[in-house]
């Protein structure tokens, strides 16, 4: 055990690195290292003390066991462990007693330890220490060592404690260091040239350069020194040079900053090796480390060079010597640890291996745990090549590499499978395209500087990494070309890179996919450069933009003042520097501990003009920042005409701010921009505001507005005084101007555009109104279209609002009249837009519906919304705070909430009396908390219920004491700031408001953010941020059927004529609110949404007992038997959903204050296609990644940008003709992505705006390559004569375009002004994306001087292989595949086919897809549109034998090239565009060179015969005919997946229903398979008409549904659906005894046909998945969110048949979902689960749905479950479930039976049960372990995949119906 000696400890310990020492302390304490820490929390001073790269200074140096060290200034330890290892004592002293702490934490195990504690100068010591180490001791010196010399006086000072042969060790930086000349400021002052200066006016730390060192050290007696130089420096070595190695090895490579404040004012590299060439190096090295002794040093082997790997994985480490033993000089690796040694040890081995031509590997010798070899002072290829670039030789650099290419690599192999196990590992799963050409074994690390050149032969040194299995040459001559053009970037001047990468056949689409395997090689395997990821780099600059200090600062000087009363002064302040990157900021300051703050300001920064956006305030109470000071309002920010500029904070309680963080956007103001502001100014152009008063509420009104006149603004009562209007049986409407449009009535789906405006009357609550006669029936909203040119033509601005769009979907029996309609304050105006016909098949007394087509997620135009809800949000009058309100609270318990309640009901400046009642509650503490309360406040009225009366007599009682307007408050909600100010507006002025209810977390009706959901509270936020969004709202004050008494406005006058809560009817509560407010509605008053407060609602959460289950369950038909309508009327009003698009803005401005969320905007077009698909996935993949992605589109056909918000699950769109618009409501930019700009207007002025608003936000500009649109702007590079243009000229192009019919954009102007406006916007872009080599070429060609180029091909769509050995056709079929249109070769098509025609060609051309124009000839078919899913079968359908990519334009990817490669089928492309490069490359693929048809057709027919031996293969011409009487669930997976298991094994087949078997010609048929059929004689008939043809029929079954008596207990069979099934079931029986076979499912329903028809085969062919059904469930796993902090569990066979199924597992869920709230359960379909109600806030139910997506919400469960009762007709069932849900790697608990016990292993493939305990049991086990979860999915996933997809069953089935 270590030693901590405190015995000289003064607690005078001034070196600190401040408060995260403490944090270091508990970190060594519990051994927590840095690495274990998120990066965000990792500070400078733990990588500095903690990080292992530390030792490297000495863990080379020759220590013995025999040696004593003394460690002076041991720190936090970074050494001291070290030294233990290598050392026999060592004692460690250190001036803090809190580093020392830390030391001794990490190092207590050592027993050879003793950690002093003290200033050195008062410890005894003893004299006689072998080592003395100062680590970055001695620049410190003068701070603890008197006298006029205290560095010479501490130097001999520790000579006296060395033995008189020891030796001192001081690492040390260099004045002179060249990185001071670079920019890096001085370590211990962070002064720039400081030290170059001499530390002027600094006495207290100096470094020296190596001559003043020496003097030192000769004045001190330590006259012998030996110099290393530690590189990059002694705080983080890597290397340790001597004079000898600086300039062989080669000092001065790039190297990683760690610290702040770092600028690069020259490359340090080219200047080291400038110096090394002048020999000066060894006096500007970065720092020393000085061996210095009384006695000259001589040692046996000398060390001349040291490289320690010690970041890299713990088995790949070792150190790196040069040694000198006498006069020989060789290379020594050693192992620093065990595991290392085996590295080490192989190569030996790889030594002696054996190499192609004149290149061998240098021998080396392996012995205790250490490699050793000659060290080769020759020339190396890099001493040749840079010899060949200062003569500026091209040519023979190229020849060099070219011949190392051709010489090397010679056993190379082309290799078609080479992403091996091994691979992977070491090189990552980034798939590189295949077959390439390979080697093994393969030297990953040959790079120039290890391959010596000695005369024709070339020794290859250093081959650490070899790799046993085959590695891609062009991969490992990659990584040469890369390591040398990196260390020799003029190279690229003379040779360049891409010439030489081009030669070698290496693509650019290659070149990423090698990045990415070097960086996974590098970082993931070897485990390099761990300490990377805190890497600070350097920042590029000159000289020039140094003096433009401000454009540069980095942080802002920012501060809190804080007024005790006496005023604001800078000695109330806190401050903090606050880090600006990207013009962001967040600044964080702490005001605990300081007491009675009066008023406080935020100062952002002094002595500047500026400009400043607040984006979020986060406060413990609310705070608002207004801006004070001169200044201008710019949008949403604020410019600060002033060098002093401050916000005041108001709050309401200044002396509770504990703590206050804000964040934002900051910019300095340059001269010219104060200039220019100025001079605006001047001319009164800008008016700016004059300084804020500090207020503590901003609701305030100039007294000039009345409360009367304010209520007839905005809370208007809608008047009924009705003027007649022509029919009386129609509505009487005020009839105005307007027109219609469009109007359409097809398939129930009305569509209206137009406009209506009524010049003489306000507008209220505009809407779409159907009227029956003059009776409305329904009325839904609609979208707001502006009218320029309505307000033009009527000369009113505010007519611009007046168009509409309305898309509903409508049901009626009965004509109905469609009206625009608004209220007036003289009635109901509008305009009647149509009328539009009754549905007769329905009843007559059928309901009118109408259903809004609009989008849920939509917010409309969103100028129109924020002029109507926020643009004018609500302030009051000055004489409505006048009002006092009774606040009625009932308690019953609840002391934990009381804080929040009454904290925030005191938050109002309205008078109020608080009438709080305790109805008995049993928790004594709550009546001594509330009469505490109450005590002193006058306005408190507490009560105390004898005896508990329950929740509806308690608030009766408090009713009956109001003498206000009152307001009803539960005790588990907590209000905001001015709650009741807007509580109590609607009833205080407004008219006939009975109740009024805000927003809040779980409020039904009034429920954010889901409606009529229990919610949490948002994201996490805090109360009064929530509330701040809907306090900057208009309110609207929709009407509601009902309020919610959790926060409800009563008004007294309603309450005296309805009366009070019905006691006699709803008892105990539940439903007496409502009721009350369906009276007061009866009574003409109206309930009221107040859409501008949020409140918080605590009861979320919770489920509800069985006693408030009963209570609710009766109190609901109660309600309805008083109120017959009462659900109707909600559903009506959850239809129509008024307040929607409040929330939907509230959510998206909440999310904008999380502002540290990454956000990526991308633009794009709406016309769809590849690019908008791609562009979807790419959206997918960055929202699993927590980013926030906005999509900006253009709508060509309405003339809008369209706008969509997504984070998580949130999802909000809205428009506007007005781009700004859209931008300013993004708050935060990362990235741009440009995905297509076609169709945009006014192009070169968007692209201007885009790289301005990249420069405002500071963001990445990405292109995306999606066509060639930035090249011309006929986008496909087609001429006008529709050929390929190959990129030409913009002269060619100014010819071409305006006759193109390609052209995608009129504002063009010329193809030259087109091509320089696009090369000014690529220049901007950072990054551009293309998806092949092709694409990059051309984009290279048409702009050279762009080269920020990237090459991404798109991951190619999975589809499973094809594997075709028959045809059933005996043609040749060519497949085209997608949309044949003129660019896609729609021309050579129909040439193709006049030629088959002409010469009668033994071919076929089927288009998978549709065509542009129609192809009427016999030769060629089509099949429609279809879905990438459905292309394997259809591939089969059509016996597809080769396709064919008829393209004419340069594709930029081609997905259906890849979909074809993909089923490993035969392709034919042209030479022309992105496909070639993997047709090329593909063993089935074939370029076709000549475009003629007759050339085509011949090519392609000698390819199939010759390559892919079509001809060879077996036609099968038999088909099997199957019938049906309907298509289902079941039939797809009898009928379709057997068809399918029939096309692999080469046979056609047909499906047909019984119906249409007339017309079908048996003979041409195999065999006959019936499905399920129940019409005797339809089968009878064809039975005996396929046995006079010698066809046999049988019969497909996959349900126990031919005998009823052996299922008629089944309790479904109760049911009226089934009434009929004994006579069904008869009827199945008798079709199958005509049948001479039987098809089915299952081993046990097998048994059971054959028992019941004992003499005729039975075969079993179990369900299996199709390959459509593969392909959607392996796109479903992409989906899967990896952690979720809930658990589903799915239940998927939801109808009534199975409820006894589900009760099977009711009771173990029940159980489950009670220990554990984080389960969650997923149902779908149509159950009875009335056990579970009282988890309906944890239960999703789904409709059904179309099969096609069930796997994605299969894979976005958990657990899924498969119960089953215990029945012989259950255990006839199949393991669909099981399967459907492995299919997305989804583990099943099921029910245990005899069908399933063989097929699925228990607790390997799933889980098998058979009591409650077992599910309950296997339930527990895999919602507890997600590894679990994942192991069972992964094994029954691999098992379906082997044994239950189409192409690899059926064969007994097959064999069965073709014999």
């Amino acid at each position: 055990m270590a030693e901590l000696n405190y015995d000289y400890d003064t607690q005078n310990g001034q070196y600190s690195d401040g408060d995260i020492e403490e944090r270091m302390l508990e970190m060594a304490r519990q051994g927590i290292t840095y690495e274990e820490l998120p990066k965000e929390q990792v500070e400078f001073p733990m990588v500095y003390h903690f990080a292992g790269i530390r030792e490297n200074i000495l863990n080379w140096y020759p220590f013995t066991k025999q040696d004593s060290v003394l460690e002076i200034g041991a720190g936090c330890g970074a050494l001291t462990g070290m030294l233990c290892e290598k050392a026999g004592k060592v004692t460690a002293v250190e001036l803090s007693g809190r580093r020392a702490a830390i030391n001794y934490e990490r190092h207590k195990d050592y027993d050879n330890l003793t950690i002093m504690v003290g200033n050195l100068n008062d410890m005894v010591l003893e004299k006689d220490f072998d080592y003395i180490v100062l680590n970055g001791v001695l620049e410190y010196a003068a701070s603890f060592t008197d006298g006029e010399t205290p560095y010479e006086s501490f130097l001999n000072k520790m000579a006296s404690f060395l033995k008189h042969d020891g030796k001192l060790l001081v690492a040390i930086e260099n004045r002179l260091g060249l990185k001071y000349f670079a920019g890096a400021p001085e370590d211990h002052t962070d002064m720039y040239f400081l030290g170059l200066n001499r530390y002027a006016g600094n006495n207290s730390v100096r470094t020296f350069s190596k001559s003043e060192l020496t003097r030192l050290f000769e004045k001190s007696g330590l006259c012998h020194m030996k110099y290393y130089y530690p590189y990059p420096d002694y705080k983080f070595p890597t290397e340790i040079f001597t004079d000898e190695t600086l300039k062989v090895i080669g000092y001065g490579k790039q190297y990683p900053v760690f610290t702040e404040n770092r600028f690069s004012l020259f490359n340090e590299t080219d200047v080291a090796h400038s110096l090394l060439r002048e020999e000066v190096m060894d006096n500007f090295v970065n720092s020393f480390l000085v061996e210095a002794s009384r006695e000259d040093v001589i040692r046996d082997t000398e060390i001349l060079y040291a490289k320690i790997n010690s970041e890299r994985k713990e088995e790949f480490r070792v150190m790196t010597l040069i040694l000198k033993r006498e006069q020989e000089i060789f290379v020594k690796k050693q192992a620093m640890n065990a595991r290392a040694k085996e590295f080490l040890h192989q190569m030996e081995r790889y030594g002696q291996a054996e190499l192609p031509g004149s290149f061998k590997n240098l021998k080396s010798v392996y012995k205790d745990g250490a490699v050793s070899y000659e060290f080769l002072t020759g020339k190396t290829y890099y001493n040749v090549i840079k010899d060949y670039l200062k003569e500026g030789d091209s040519k023979s650099i190229e020849k060099l590499f070219q011949n190392l290419y051709e010489t090397y690599f010679t056993d190379s192999l082309m290799v078609e499978d080479y992403h091996t196990e091994e691979f992977v590992a070491m090189f990552g799963e980034t798939k590189g395209r295949v077959p390439l050409r390979c080697i093994s074994p393969a030297n990953i690390d040959l790079i120039c500087q290890n391959i010596f050149l000695e005369g024709e032969e070339k020794t290859i040194i250093d081959y650490e990494w070899i790799a046993d299995f085959p590695v891609p040459v062009d991969f490992i001559m990659w990584r040469l070309l890369n390591e040398i053009y990196t260390k020799m970037p003029s190279l690229d001047a003379v040779c360049p890179r891409h010439k030489i990468i081009k030669k070698l056949g290496i693509t650019l689409s290659d070149q990423e996919v090698y990045l990415q395997w070097a960086l996974h090689f590098a970082y993931t395997y070897v485990g390099c450069d761990q300490l990377s990821k805190y890497e600070k780099p350097p920042v590029p600059i000159s000289l020039e933009q140094i003096a433009e200090q401000e454009k540069l600062k980095k942080y802002l000087d920012s501060k809190i003042y804080y007024d005790l009363g006496s005023g604001l002064n800078e000695n109330q302040v806190v401050a903090a520097k606050v880090r600006l990157e990207r013009n962001c900021f967040k600044a964080v300051y702490d005001l605990r501990g300081i007491s009675g703050i009066k008023g406080l300001r935020w100062d952002p920064e002094n002595g500047y003009f500026c400009k400043c956006r607040i984006d979020k305030v986060d406060c413990n109470c609310r705070a608002v920042l207004v801006p004070n000071g001169l200044h201008l309002q710019d949008k949403d920010s604020t410019v600060f005409i002033t060098e002093d500029p401050n916000y005041i904070i108001s709050t309401l309680e200044p002396d509770k701010v504990e703590y206050l963080v804000i964040e934002g956007k900051f910019w300095y103001m340059d001269d010219q921009y104060k200039t220019e502001l100025l001079r605006e100014m001047a001319c009164e152009k800008l008016q700016p505001s004059q300084p804020a008063p500090v207020q503590t509420e901003t609701n305030v009104e100039p007294p000039a507005v009345t409360m009367k006149s304010r209520a007839k603004k905005v809370l208007r009562p809608v008047v009924r005084k009705l003027r007649r209007e022509g029919d009386p049986d129609k509505p009487r409407i005020l009839i105005c101007p307007g027109s219609v449009d469009q109007i359409s009535y097809e398939n129930k789906l009305l569509t209206v555009i137009g406009w209506v405006f009524d010049p003489a009357h306000e507008m209220g609550k505009p809407r779409i109104a159907f009227y029956h006669g003059k009776n409305k029936v329904s009325e839904t909203g609609y979208q707001v279209i502006y009218r320029k040119d309505v307000a033009e033509n009527m000369g009113n601005q505010e007519a611009e609002s007046s168009g509409f769009s309305v898309t509903a979907s409508v049901y009626s029996p009965f004509d109905l009249d469609v009206y625009f309609e608004f209220d007036t304050i003289d009635g109901t105006g509008g305009r009647l837009l149509g009328t539009i016909p009754g549905d007769r098949t329905l009843p007559a007394d059928a309901d009118i519906q109408v259903f809004s087509a609009e989008d849920e997620t939509s917010i409309g135009d969103i100028r129109y919304f924020k002029k109507c809800y926020v643009d004018k949000p609500l302030q009051f009058p000055e004489d409505y705070l006048t009002h006092e309100i009774d606040i009625v609270v009932p308690v019953y318990n609840g002391l934990s909430y009381f804080d929040a309640l009454f904290a925030g009901v005191e938050k109002t400046r309205m008078k109020y009396r608080l009438i709080i009642i305790d109805d008995c509650s049993p928790d004594e503490k709550v009546k001594e908390y509330l009469e505490t309360y109450a005590k002193d406040r006058p306005e408190v009225i507490l009560l105390r219920n004898e005896q508990n009366l329950g929740f509806l007599k308690t608030v009766n009682r408090g009713l009956k004491l109001i003498q206000n307007h009152a307001v009803l408050l539960n005790t588990d909600v907590e209000v905001p700031e001015n709650w009741l100010e807007r509580l109590m507006y609607p009833i205080i002025c407004g008219t006939k408001v009975a109740t009024t209810t805000p927003f809040t977390t779980c409020g039904t009706l009034c429920s954010f953010p889901e409606f009529c959901k229990d919610n949490a509270i948002f994201e996490g936020m805090k109360l009064w941020q929530i509330d701040d969004v809907f306090r900057s709202m208009k309110p609207q004050y929709p009407s509601m059927p009902t309020g919610i008494g959790f926060c409800m406005g009563l008004n007294r006058e309603a309450l005296s004529e309805v009366g009070y809560l019905d006691e006699e009817n709803f008892g105990k509560g539940y439903g007496e609110e409502n009721d009350w407010c369906q009276r007061a509605l009866q009574a003409g008053y109206r309930n009221v949404h107040v859409d501008n407060l949020y409140v918080y609602h605590k009861h979320g959460g919770s489920f509800l007992s069985e006693e408030k289950m009963m209570l609710l369950e009766k109190h609901s038909k109660k309600l309805l038997e008083k109120h017959p309508d009462y659900n109707k009327d909600v559903a009506e009003y959850c239809r129509i959903d008024p307040a929607r698009m409040v929330r939907l803005y509230a959510i998206m401005q909440l999310l904008n204050q999380k502002t540290e969320v990454k956000t990526i905007v991308a633009f794009d077009h709406n016309l769809g296609g590849g690019a908008t698909e791609y562009l979807n996935k790419k959206v997918k993949e960055e929202l699993l990644k927590g980013r926030r992605f906005i999509v900006i589109r253009y709508d060509i056909y309405t003339n809008k940008y369209l706008f969509l918000y997504q984070y998580k699950d949130y999802r909000i769109k809205f428009f506007s003709e007005n781009l700004q618009l859209l931008l300013d409501m993004v708050r935060r930019v990362d990235e741009i992505w440009i995905n297509e700009l076609v169709t945009y207007p006014k192009l070169y002025d968007f692209m201007e705006r885009i790289v301005g608003w990249k420069e405002e936000h500071c963001a990445v500009l990405r292109m995306l390559l999606h066509d060639f649109f930035c090249i011309c702007p006929a986008v496909n590079l087609m001429d006008k004569n529709g050929a390929y243009c190959k990129a030409a000229s913009d002269e060619i192009c100014n010819q071409c375009i305006p006759d193109n019919r390609s052209n995608a954009c009129l504002e063009y102007e010329s193809g030259s002004v087109w091509r320089c406006k696009w090369k000014e916007f690529l220049r901007h872009c950072d990054e551009i994306f293309a998806f092949s080599d092709d694409s990059a070429d051309l984009l290279n060609r048409a702009y050279p001087e762009i080269y920020k180029i990237r090459v991404i091909p798109h991951e190619p769509h999975y589809l499973p292989p094809i594997s075709k050995k028959y045809k059933t056709t005996p043609t040749l079929n060519i497949g085209l595949l997608g949309v044949l249109c003129y660019k896609k070769g729609l021309d050579v098509v129909k040439e193709m086919v006049r030629e088959i025609e002409r010469k009668n060609l033994n071919i076929r051309i089927h288009l998978i897809g549709v065509s542009d124009e129609e192809i009427d000839s016999p030769v060629f078919s089509y099949t429609g549109r279809y879905t990438r899913e459905m292309l394997p079968k259809l591939t089969l359908e059509e016996d597809i034998d080769i396709f064919f990519i008829p393209s004419i334009w340069p594709e930029t990817f081609s997905y259906t090239t890849s979909e074809i490669m993909s089923m490993k089928m035969p392709i034919a492309v042209f030479n022309i565009g992105a496909p070639v490069e993997r047709v090329v490359r593909y063993d089935r693929g074939i370029v076709l060179d000549k475009t003629d048809a007759p050339s085509v057709l011949a090519d392609i027919s000698k390819f199939a015969e010759e390559v892919c031996h079509i001809d060879e293969m077996p036609v099968r011409e038999e088909k099997i005919l199957f019938l049906g009487e309907e298509i289902s669930f079941a039939s797809r997976y009898r009928v379709e997946h057997l068809r399918e298991q029939l096309l692999c094994q080469g046979y056609a087949s047909r499906f047909i229903q019984m119906d249409e078997a007339k017309e079908c010609r048996l003979k041409d048929y195999k065999a006959v398979v019936f499905y399920r059929c129940s019409n005797e004689e339809g089968v009878r008939k064809i039975v005996r008409k396929a046995e006079e043809l010698g066809i046999p029929a049988y019969y497909d079954i996959d349900d126990l549904i031919f005998d009823y008596d052996r299922i008629a207990s089944l309790h479904f069979l109760e049911g009226e659906e089934y009434k009929d099934f004994r006579s069904t079931t008869r009827k199945i029986h008798a079709c199958m005894e005509q049948c001479s076979g039987y098809i089915t499912s299952t081993v046990t329903l097998a048994r059971q046909i054959s028992a019941e028809f004992p003499h005729k085969p039975v075969v079993i062919n179990r369900n299996t998945a199709s390959m459509e059904m593969q392909i959607l469930s392996h796109d479903a796993i992409k989906t899967k969110v990896p952690e979720k902090e809930k658990i589903y569990i799915g239940y998927f066979s939801g109808s009534k048949t199975h409820d006894r199924d589900f009760a099977v597992i009711e009771d173990a869920l029940i159980e489950m979902m009670e220990k554990y709230p984080q389960v969650m359960l997923k149902l779908v379909g149509v159950l009875s689960e009335d056990k579970m109600k009282r988890f309906q806030d944890r239960i999703e139910k789904m409709g059904f749905m179309e099969w096609q997506k069930l796997p994605e919400a299969l894979a976005g469960v958990d657990i899924n479950l498969m119960p089953l009762e215990n029945t012989v007709f259950h255990s006839c069932k199949s393991e669909n479930k099981w399967m459907e849900a492995a299919l997305v790697k989804v583990p099943s608990v099921m029910s245990r039976n005899d069908e399933l016990e063989p097929l699925i292993q228990n607790g390997v493939e799933g889980y098998l049960c058979s009591t409650k305990e077992e599910w309950a049991e296997a339930l527990e086990a895999l919602i507890t372990d997600s590894e679990l979860r994942h192991k069972i999915g992964k094994a029954a996933n691999k098992k379906v995949l082997d044994q239950y997809v189409t192409q690899k069953t059926g064969q007994e089935a097959v064999k069965f119906l073709m014999k």
